[in-house]
């Protein structure tokens, strides 16, 4: 007999295979000479924990809700950034990012470097916030910016926060770039959130997704 009987897997002219799993399980091999089972499928290394998409927001911010001690290493997945156009011509739009330590934004102390073929390279060695473009974003009708952003061991204390990342970016001036950047508070405190924003105005769209890594 074959088929699924009450509780019980079975295939033809083998008998008893394994019991029935529960949800989310998948039918596996337990190795030579042993019967299937079912268990828990595996995760990937990336594990999404939330999408947040903008509209007119003055910053998106991922907290301690989803910056756990589950993960040492997050990702931050960007997509379709544009930031808020008024007026004609180029609008200065750099973006940037801020850390909370201790309950309150630190808005100083930050050290960055950012990097393009276009603009160069800029950096700070004293500043109110992590500049994550050395070029100012596009506005205008299609230009946009998509960021790979990494944040390591936001909760430890035993070293200096910081985060790394790379994008594709057309800027002001409608030139298709690739920046990269790295920017740290110089702080070894817990990191109780982070939150990305333009230097003038809202973010007008965009798609913000956070991972944890699985290491």
């Amino acid at each position: 007999m074959s088929g699924i009987v009450g509780s019980r897997f079975n295939i033809r002219g083998s008998g008893l295979v394994g019991s029935l799993g529960t949800d989310g399980q998948v039918f596996t091999s337990s190795g030579a000479g042993a019967g299937a089972v079912f268990e828990a499928a595996g995760g990937g290394a990336w594990n999404h924990l939330v999408t947040t998409t903008a509209s007119d927001d003055d910053y998106i911010e991922f907290d301690t809700t989803y910056i756990t001690s589950t993960y040492k290493v997050y990702k931050i997945i960007i997509s379709h950034l544009v930031p808020e156009k008024t007026g004609d011509g180029p609008q200065p739009a750099e973006f940037w990012c801020q850390f909370k330590h201790g309950g309150s934004y630190q808005t100083s102390g930050y050290q960055w470097s950012a990097e393009d073929h276009n603009s160069g390279q800029v950096t700070s060695t004293s500043s109110a916030q992590i500049q994550l473009t050395p070029d100012n974003l596009g506005g205008d009708t299609g230009e946009n910016s998509a960021w790979e952003i990494t944040l390591d061991d936001p909760l430890g204390t035993a070293n200096d926060k910081g985060l790394r990342g790379m994008s594709m970016n057309y800027n002001q001036d409608n030139e298709l770039s690739t920046d990269w950047c790295v920017g740290g508070s110089h702080a070894t405190t817990a990191i109780d959130a982070l939150k990305f924003y333009i230097e003038t105005g809202e973010i007008e769209s965009g798609r913000f997704s956070l991972y944890g890594i699985t290491t």
